[in-house]
């Protein structure tokens, strides 16, 4: 596993398997191991919630057809919480992509395990942002 920093993907490219969380999905990505990028579609840098030059974690398989970015981190924290987007829900965040990771953060009722999923909340340019997103590698409680 090797940390590279995201860039928006200005060209086309071929489409991989990519997975987060506990979720895969096909999308174009390029991959650059000598400069420690990974650019992706503007459209899932925003989705994710993440910022050009934050760096994720980037593991190729199959050859380069398959790629595993994150880990994907949920933050689990109270409605209160989120509806204040109050400073400890930007530190975790902060912090989460501090240590190469991409935070999602969430309360109980948006977790969705038979459908595989968590509905909550990305920071984009600052502000909350809904969401929906795999579930997570990890989660995180701050809720209780």
């Amino acid at each position: 596993m090797e940390r590279a920093r995201v860039i928006p993907l200005r060209s086309p490219a071929p489409a991989v398997i990519v997975r987060i969380g506990h979720g895969e999905r096909s999308a174009p990505l390029v991959y650059d191991r000598q400069r420690g990028t990974v650019a992706l579609p503007p459209g899932l840098i925003r989705e994710l919630g993440l910022v050009p030059g934050q760096e994720v974690h980037v593991v190729a398989r199959d050859g380069g057809h398959r790629f595993v970015i994150g880990p994907l981190v949920g933050l689990w924290v109270s409605p209160a919480a989120i509806r204040d987007w109050s400073t400890s829900v930007r530190v975790l965040v902060e912090e989460t992509r501090a240590a190469g990771a991409i935070p999602l953060v969430f309360d109980l009722d948006g977790a969705e395990r038979r459908e595989g999923r968590i509905a909550g909340w990305v920071e984009r340019d600052g502000e909350p942002g809904r969401a929906i997103l795999p579930l997570p590698d990890v989660i995180y409680n701050r809720a209780t």
